[in-house]
């Protein structure tokens, strides 16, 4: 009987606690599938990479499917994995800025017969080798502008899909959770993002209109 008792008390006293420790850990799969495309992300500097370190973090909120015991804990966890995302994203950002204008593709160089080609000729046309060689510089020079200000507007981009997607989440949990404000407000602050983010997320948990 005593052995009864003690096996019921395993599955009542201490079963109960386990599930509890599990619950929280619905959204660890997206979590961790998110971390592991930022260390893509760190490799590759892909935007691909990044948008795919995004993705599981927007189908990681499912309210339906999430006990009411446990939105404290997944909104910690959740944000925590966002504040990982926007603290990569603000690092690749270039503080200089980049191109707003459409860049202009150089021309070749006269070449020493007076020929004089048009802006972005294939190199092969260009009969002189120094005027071509000059050129393929420039040309090389003008494709990596290119590259940098498409990453950077496409980083944009994705940054503000980003935000709308968190403010989205916030939302659902502030509609049914009770306010944490400190301890998400922790979170960002160790992250260590930018005050224009961190104020602007502090206004998507409270609610308040984000400018």
């Amino acid at each position: 009987m005593l052995r009864l008792s003690l096996g019921l008390c395993v599955i009542l006293c201490f079963g109960g606690a386990a599930t509890a420790s599990t619950r929280t850990d619905l959204a660890s799969p997206s979590l961790a599938a998110s971390q592991q495309k930022l260390e893509a992300f760190y490799v590759s500097h892909s935007l691909d990479d990044l948008r795919g370190a995004i993705s599981p973090l927007e189908q990681a909120v499912d309210m339906a499917a999430i006990d009411p015991r446990d939105y404290v804990a997944l909104r910690r966890k959740i944000l925590s994995g966002w504040a990982r995302v926007f603290e990569t994203i603000e690092a690749s950002y270039d503080s200089s800025g980049y191109p707003k204008m459409q860049l202009s593709c150089p021309a070749p160089g006269r070449e020493p017969s007076g020929r004089q080609l048009y802006a972005c000729v294939d190199p092969k046309y260009i009969q002189d080798t120094a005027v071509r060689a000059a050129y393929v510089a420039a040309l090389d020079v003008y494709k990596a502008k290119v590259r940098h200000a498409n990453f950077q507007a496409g980083l944009h981009d994705l940054d503000d899909d980003a935000m709308l997607v968190l403010q989205a989440q916030l939302h659902s949990f502030r509609e049914v959770a009770p306010s944490d404000f400190s301890s998400l407000d922790s979170i960002l602050q160790r992250a260590g993002l930018s005050t224009a983010r961190r104020q602007a997320i502090d206004a998507m948990i409270l609610g308040r209109q984000v400018r």
